[in-house]
Protein backbone atom coordinates (compact mmCIF):
# COMPACT_ATOMS: atom_id res chain seq x y z
CA UNK A 1 0.00 0.00 0.00
CA UNK A 2 1.23 3.67 -0.66
CA UNK A 3 2.36 5.61 2.23
CA UNK A 4 0.46 9.25 2.81
CA UNK A 5 3.21 12.06 2.94
CA UNK A 6 1.86 15.97 2.97
CA UNK A 7 0.93 17.12 -0.66
CA UNK A 8 -0.11 20.31 -0.71
CA UNK A 9 2.19 21.78 1.80
CA UNK A 10 5.17 21.05 -0.59
CA UNK A 11 3.62 21.24 -4.22
CA UNK A 12 0.87 24.22 -4.12
CA UNK A 13 1.94 25.37 -7.50
CA UNK A 14 1.71 21.53 -9.13
CA UNK A 15 -1.10 20.36 -7.12
CA UNK A 16 -3.95 20.51 -9.70
CA UNK A 17 -1.83 18.63 -12.38
CA UNK A 18 -0.09 16.24 -10.45
CA UNK A 19 -3.08 15.15 -8.54
CA UNK A 20 -5.14 15.31 -12.19
CA UNK A 21 -2.69 13.04 -13.31
CA UNK A 22 -3.11 10.16 -11.04
CA UNK A 23 -5.39 7.51 -11.93
CA UNK A 24 -6.99 7.11 -8.66
CA UNK A 25 -8.46 10.54 -8.43
CA UNK A 26 -10.63 11.87 -12.21
CA UNK A 27 -11.96 15.25 -11.28
CA UNK A 28 -12.17 17.59 -8.22
CA UNK A 29 -15.24 17.24 -7.00
CA UNK A 30 -17.52 20.78 -5.54
CA UNK A 31 -19.60 18.77 -2.91
CA UNK A 32 -17.70 18.27 0.51
CA UNK A 33 -20.09 19.49 2.61
CA UNK A 34 -22.31 16.25 1.55
CA UNK A 35 -19.70 13.78 1.62
CA UNK A 36 -18.41 11.45 4.63
CA UNK A 37 -15.27 11.96 4.81
CA UNK A 38 -16.99 15.45 5.95
CA UNK A 39 -19.11 14.20 8.48
CA UNK A 40 -16.23 11.93 10.05
CA UNK A 41 -13.93 14.79 10.34
CA UNK A 42 -16.35 17.41 11.51
CA UNK A 43 -17.01 14.69 14.29
CA UNK A 44 -13.53 13.94 14.66
CA UNK A 45 -13.52 17.70 16.00
CA UNK A 46 -16.90 17.48 18.85
CA UNK A 47 -14.40 18.16 21.72
CA UNK A 48 -13.07 21.32 20.29
CA UNK A 49 -16.61 22.16 19.43
CA UNK A 50 -17.92 21.65 23.06
CA UNK A 51 -14.94 24.50 24.06
CA UNK A 52 -15.52 27.01 21.32
CA UNK A 53 -17.56 30.17 22.07
CA UNK A 54 -20.58 30.75 19.73
CA UNK A 55 -21.64 34.27 19.69
CA UNK A 56 -25.25 32.93 18.48
CA UNK A 57 -25.56 30.84 21.31
CA UNK A 58 -25.15 33.34 24.20
CA UNK A 59 -27.45 35.48 22.17
CA UNK A 60 -29.98 32.43 21.84
CA UNK A 61 -29.74 32.28 26.06
CA UNK A 62 -30.38 35.51 26.66
CA UNK A 63 -33.85 35.37 24.60
CA UNK A 64 -37.26 33.88 25.43
CA UNK A 65 -38.57 31.87 22.93
CA UNK A 66 -40.28 28.14 22.31
CA UNK A 67 -39.53 26.60 18.97
CA UNK A 68 -36.35 26.59 16.74
CA UNK A 69 -35.23 26.11 13.43
CA UNK A 70 -31.28 25.50 12.89
CA UNK A 71 -30.33 25.40 8.85
CA UNK A 72 -26.75 23.40 8.79
CA UNK A 73 -27.11 21.42 11.94
CA UNK A 74 -24.80 18.55 11.51
CA UNK A 75 -24.52 15.97 14.28
CA UNK A 76 -26.06 18.63 16.65
CA UNK A 77 -23.36 20.55 18.04
CA UNK A 78 -25.20 23.94 18.61
CA UNK A 79 -28.26 22.04 19.22
CA UNK A 80 -27.11 20.14 22.52
CA UNK A 81 -25.44 23.00 23.97
CA UNK A 82 -28.63 25.22 23.17
CA UNK A 83 -30.78 22.42 25.03
CA UNK A 84 -28.74 21.73 27.78
CA UNK A 85 -29.66 25.54 29.42
CA UNK A 86 -33.33 25.57 27.89
CA UNK A 87 -36.67 23.76 27.46
CA UNK A 88 -37.72 24.59 24.19
CA UNK A 89 -38.59 22.55 20.92
CA UNK A 90 -35.75 22.38 18.62
CA UNK A 91 -35.11 21.38 15.43
CA UNK A 92 -32.39 20.96 13.01
CA UNK A 93 -32.13 20.58 8.66
CA UNK A 94 -28.57 19.12 7.90
CA UNK A 95 -27.80 18.23 4.35
CA UNK A 96 -25.18 15.57 4.97
CA UNK A 97 -26.76 12.00 5.09
CA UNK A 98 -23.45 10.75 6.70
CA UNK A 99 -24.13 13.06 10.12
CA UNK A 100 -26.62 10.05 10.87
CA UNK A 101 -25.17 7.94 13.29
CA UNK A 102 -23.26 10.77 15.17
CA UNK A 103 -26.55 12.52 15.78
CA UNK A 104 -27.84 9.40 16.90
CA UNK A 105 -24.65 8.63 19.38
CA UNK A 106 -24.92 12.58 20.60
CA UNK A 107 -28.27 12.63 20.95
CA UNK A 108 -29.08 9.79 22.80
CA UNK A 109 -31.24 11.60 25.30
CA UNK A 110 -33.37 12.44 22.15
CA UNK A 111 -33.36 16.50 23.23
CA UNK A 112 -33.62 17.72 19.52
CA UNK A 113 -34.38 16.74 16.14
CA UNK A 114 -32.49 16.66 13.13
CA UNK A 115 -34.34 16.16 9.94
CA UNK A 116 -31.84 15.51 6.80
CA UNK A 117 -32.65 16.56 3.80
CA UNK A 118 -31.80 19.70 1.55
CA UNK A 119 -33.24 23.14 3.06
CA UNK A 120 -33.96 24.39 -0.41
CA UNK A 121 -35.80 21.23 -1.37
CA UNK A 122 -38.16 20.37 0.93
CA UNK A 123 -41.00 22.78 3.34
CA UNK A 124 -41.21 21.17 6.84
CA UNK A 125 -44.98 21.82 7.60
CA UNK A 126 -44.46 24.09 10.56
CA UNK A 127 -42.92 27.89 11.65
CA UNK A 128 -40.80 29.03 13.87
CA UNK A 129 -39.85 31.27 16.71
CA UNK A 130 -36.03 31.27 15.57
CA UNK A 131 -34.64 30.35 12.61
CA UNK A 132 -30.81 29.89 13.04
CA UNK A 133 -27.74 29.57 10.74
CA UNK A 134 -24.88 29.47 12.56
CA UNK A 135 -21.32 30.64 12.35
CA UNK A 136 -18.95 29.66 9.01
CA UNK A 137 -22.55 28.71 7.34
CA UNK A 138 -23.64 31.62 6.00
CA UNK A 139 -20.37 32.40 3.80
CA UNK A 140 -20.70 29.32 2.41
CA UNK A 141 -23.54 30.63 0.70
CA UNK A 142 -22.96 32.02 -2.97
CA UNK A 143 -24.26 36.03 -3.15
CA UNK A 144 -26.56 34.82 -5.90
CA UNK A 145 -28.44 32.40 -3.72
CA UNK A 146 -28.71 34.50 -0.75
CA UNK A 147 -32.42 36.34 -1.47
CA UNK A 148 -33.18 32.55 -2.27
CA UNK A 149 -31.70 31.99 0.99
CA UNK A 150 -33.60 35.15 2.60
CA UNK A 151 -37.22 34.24 0.56
CA UNK A 152 -37.28 30.21 2.07
CA UNK A 153 -36.51 31.28 5.78
CA UNK A 154 -39.23 33.83 5.59
CA UNK A 155 -41.44 31.14 5.08
CA UNK A 156 -40.43 29.36 8.42
CA UNK A 157 -40.76 32.76 10.47
CA UNK A 158 -43.61 33.18 13.09
CA UNK A 159 -45.18 36.90 12.45
CA UNK A 160 -43.14 38.14 15.08
CA UNK A 161 -40.07 35.33 14.66
CA UNK A 162 -36.55 36.14 14.23
CA UNK A 163 -33.88 35.13 11.52
CA UNK A 164 -30.27 35.05 13.16
CA UNK A 165 -26.95 34.63 11.36
CA UNK A 166 -23.51 35.57 11.97
CA UNK A 167 -20.23 36.29 9.24
CA UNK A 168 -17.33 37.27 9.74
CA UNK A 169 -16.39 40.27 11.10
CA UNK A 170 -14.77 42.66 8.06
CA UNK A 171 -12.90 45.42 10.05
CA UNK A 172 -12.49 47.54 6.76
CA UNK A 173 -14.09 47.16 3.39
CA UNK A 174 -12.25 45.21 1.18
CA UNK A 175 -10.58 46.95 -1.69
CA UNK A 176 -7.82 46.68 -4.41
CA UNK A 177 -5.52 48.99 -1.88
CA UNK A 178 -5.99 46.35 1.41
CA UNK A 179 -6.29 43.27 -0.53
CA UNK A 180 -2.89 42.20 -0.05
CA UNK A 181 -3.36 41.75 3.56
CA UNK A 182 -5.85 38.49 2.32
CA UNK A 183 -3.13 36.60 1.10
CA UNK A 184 -3.15 33.04 0.16
CA UNK A 185 -2.82 30.47 3.12
CA UNK A 186 -2.41 26.89 3.64
CA UNK A 187 -3.03 24.21 6.85
CA UNK A 188 -2.96 20.85 7.53
CA UNK A 189 -4.75 19.13 10.24
CA UNK A 190 -4.34 14.93 11.48
CA UNK A 191 -8.02 13.56 13.00
CA UNK A 192 -7.21 10.55 14.72
CA UNK A 193 -10.19 7.46 15.51
CA UNK A 194 -9.52 4.02 16.71
CA UNK A 195 -10.00 2.84 13.40
CA UNK A 196 -8.30 4.97 11.17
CA UNK A 197 -7.01 8.45 10.73
CA UNK A 198 -7.77 11.90 8.12
CA UNK A 199 -5.31 13.84 7.34
CA UNK A 200 -6.71 17.37 5.73
CA UNK A 201 -4.60 19.79 3.83
CA UNK A 202 -6.02 22.96 2.45
CA UNK A 203 -4.75 25.25 -0.13
CA UNK A 204 -6.73 28.92 0.37
CA UNK A 205 -5.96 31.14 -2.66
CA UNK A 206 -5.59 34.88 -2.29
CA UNK A 207 -9.11 36.71 -1.97
CA UNK A 208 -10.54 37.92 -5.19
CA UNK A 209 -12.44 41.48 -5.33
CA UNK A 210 -16.39 41.31 -6.08
CA UNK A 211 -18.69 44.66 -6.77
CA UNK A 212 -20.31 42.96 -3.17
CA UNK A 213 -16.63 42.49 -0.94
CA UNK A 214 -14.53 39.67 -2.16
CA UNK A 215 -14.58 35.88 -2.56
CA UNK A 216 -12.41 33.26 -1.92
CA UNK A 217 -11.73 29.45 -2.67
CA UNK A 218 -9.38 26.61 -1.41
CA UNK A 219 -8.55 23.05 -2.86
CA UNK A 220 -8.96 20.52 0.87
CA UNK A 221 -7.44 17.26 0.25
CA UNK A 222 -8.85 14.42 2.67
CA UNK A 223 -6.90 11.25 2.97
CA UNK A 224 -7.77 8.26 4.87
CA UNK A 225 -5.37 6.54 6.20
CA UNK A 226 -5.23 2.87 8.12
CA UNK A 227 -3.39 3.35 11.41
CA UNK A 228 0.10 3.01 10.53
CA UNK A 229 -0.57 6.03 7.60
CA UNK A 230 -1.25 3.38 4.25
CA UNK A 231 -3.81 5.29 2.17
CA UNK A 232 -7.12 4.05 2.25
CA UNK A 233 -9.10 6.78 0.05
CA UNK A 234 -8.23 10.53 -1.05
CA UNK A 235 -10.46 13.10 -2.23
CA UNK A 236 -10.13 16.10 -3.48
CA UNK A 237 -12.93 19.73 -3.36
CA UNK A 238 -12.82 22.81 -4.06
CA UNK A 239 -14.68 24.91 -1.67
CA UNK A 240 -15.64 28.58 -1.60
CA UNK A 241 -16.16 31.39 0.73
CA UNK A 242 -18.21 34.70 0.06
CA UNK A 243 -16.98 37.91 2.13
CA UNK A 244 -19.84 40.24 1.99
CA UNK A 245 -19.53 43.65 2.96
CA UNK A 246 -21.87 45.02 5.90
CA UNK A 247 -23.62 47.36 3.67
CA UNK A 248 -24.09 45.24 0.53
CA UNK A 249 -25.95 42.72 3.11
CA UNK A 250 -27.86 45.46 4.50
CA UNK A 251 -29.25 45.79 1.34
CA UNK A 252 -29.70 42.27 0.31
CA UNK A 253 -31.91 41.92 3.55
CA UNK A 254 -34.02 45.44 3.18
CA UNK A 255 -34.95 44.65 -0.35
CA UNK A 256 -36.48 41.31 1.20
CA UNK A 257 -38.24 43.18 3.29
CA UNK A 258 -36.42 42.29 6.20
CA UNK A 259 -35.97 44.71 9.38
CA UNK A 260 -32.22 44.24 11.08
CA UNK A 261 -30.46 44.85 13.96
CA UNK A 262 -26.85 43.94 14.17
CA UNK A 263 -24.52 43.00 16.98
CA UNK A 264 -21.34 43.91 16.81
CA UNK A 265 -19.32 42.67 20.55
CA UNK A 266 -18.04 39.56 19.18
CA UNK A 267 -15.62 38.26 17.25
CA UNK A 268 -18.50 37.45 14.54
CA UNK A 269 -21.11 39.84 13.04
CA UNK A 270 -24.17 38.76 13.93
CA UNK A 271 -27.59 39.87 12.47
CA UNK A 272 -31.43 39.29 13.68
CA UNK A 273 -33.57 39.64 11.11
CA UNK A 274 -37.21 40.32 11.59
CA UNK A 275 -40.50 40.49 9.31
Amino acid sequence: MIKYRPTLIFKVEKIISDILSDGDITNIRSDLHRSKLWADSFWRRKNYHSRRIDPEIELLRSMKFDTILEIGAAYGRIANKITEKMNINYTGIEICDYFKPYYNEYNKEGKFEIIFTDFFDKMIDKTFDIVLLPMNTFPTFTYSSISMLLDKVKKYLNDDGKFIFSTYKLHEDINSDNINRYKRRIAGELLIDIKDRIALESHQYSLEITEYGASSKSIQMYHRLDNKYNILEKELFWTYIEYITHDSLLELLINSDLKVEVNETSHSMVYIATQ
